[in-house]
């Protein structure tokens, strides 16, 4: 590598050169000429991490209540209406490096100033396929109660998966499929698991969705393998759209990966601490309200999914 990306880890560079045919000069000088080209691209990776997609709806963003959303990354907003990001609550905040809005936004403490009235941009996951999956390798509901400690694996769960009290769940790494089905962990349980994606398919109901309750204690973080590579919730996007996802009240979270809810909505309410550093937030609407606070954001979650970065020449 040359020039002024020598060094980098997510630059390429290209030299090609093949001989200058010469025609009459080659009588006269004894070496060809030879042609070189060379060009650098560098990976050019989406530093937006708050989406919401919907067209038209009123508060697709929602800060309010009290909630503190601080990011060092991009917010977009696709809806059109004159609402459509919404600040209220002489207490509640956001501030991003940047925020695009397709509509119009309200509210006085919105840093830096939305710029409206932009394209709404597309899904930036819609190229990702859902995950293939056959039958049922879990039937019946799983609940975990105070003091019980599950080990579960992989595969197609067919019935709910619940934690109260103090029930821990300790999830193995790879894909679980929650084939109608609802991860909920209560109050005062935990959850844990390194290399794990959750998808919930397409015949879910309104009550088949993520719930994380005050005083739970989450660890999670996404796998970076194929079929959901950077990917940690996925609920499909032909599934109903009247479903809400609930991040609630004192949670304390670590979780990494993209949170990708295409046709459903994310709630984040009353006290959720919720570290983002290494996540994704891509959802139908999203609400902040309670005393939600949603930390800083780097792209290694990202970077797992080649479908959130692109190529870009630089020289």
């Amino acid at each position: 590598m040359t020039g002024k990306n020598i060094g980098s880890s997510d630059a390429v560079e290209v030299v090609a050169s093949r001989p200058l045919p010469m025609f009459l000069a080659q009588f006269f000088i004894q070496d060809a000429g030879v042609v070189t080209a060379r060009a650098v691209a560098v990976a050019d990776i989406n530093d937006t991490c708050v989406w919401a997609l919907h067209p038209n709806a009123k508060s697709a963003l929602k800060v309010a209540g009290g909630a503190n959303v601080s990011l060092n990354c991009g917010v977009v907003v696709n809806s059109s209406d004159p609402d459509a990001l919404t600040q209220s609550g002489t207490t509640s905040c956001m501030t991003a490096t940047k925020i695009k809005v397709s509509g119009q936004f309200s509210g006085e403490c919105v840093q830096p100033t939305p710029l409206t009235g932009v394209k709404p941009v597309e899904d930036p996951l819609a190229a990702m396929p859902a995950p293939s999956f056959a039958g049922c390798d879990h039937n019946g509901n799983i609940n975990v109660n105070g003091g019980s400690t599950v080990t579960l694996s992989p595969g197609v769960y067919c019935g709910n998966i619940k934690a109260t009290s103090t029930g821990i769940i300790n999830f193995e790494p790879g894909l679980y499929v929650l084939n109608g089905a609802s991860l909920d962990i209560g109050a005062q349980a935990s959850a844990f698991g390194q290399g794990v994606s959750f998808f919930l398919t397409e015949n879910s109901g309104t009550n088949n969705n993520i719930t994380i309750a005050g005083g739970a204690t989450v660890n999670l973080v996404a796998s970076t393998e194929l079929p959901l590579p950077g990917v940690l919730f996925y609920h499909d996007r032909n599934s109903p759209t009247n479903v809400t996802h609930h991040l609630t009240g004192g949670s304390t979270m670590q979780v990494e990966g993209i949170i990708y809810f295409p046709a459903q909505d994310i709630s984040f309410t009353g006290g959720t601490e919720f570290d983002a550093a290494a996540s994704m937030l891509i959802a139908r609407t999203i609400s902040f309200t309670g005393q939600s606070n949603l930390g800083s954001f780097e792209g290694s979650a990202v970077e797992a999914n080649t479908t959130l970065i692109a190529p870009r020449l630089v020289e």
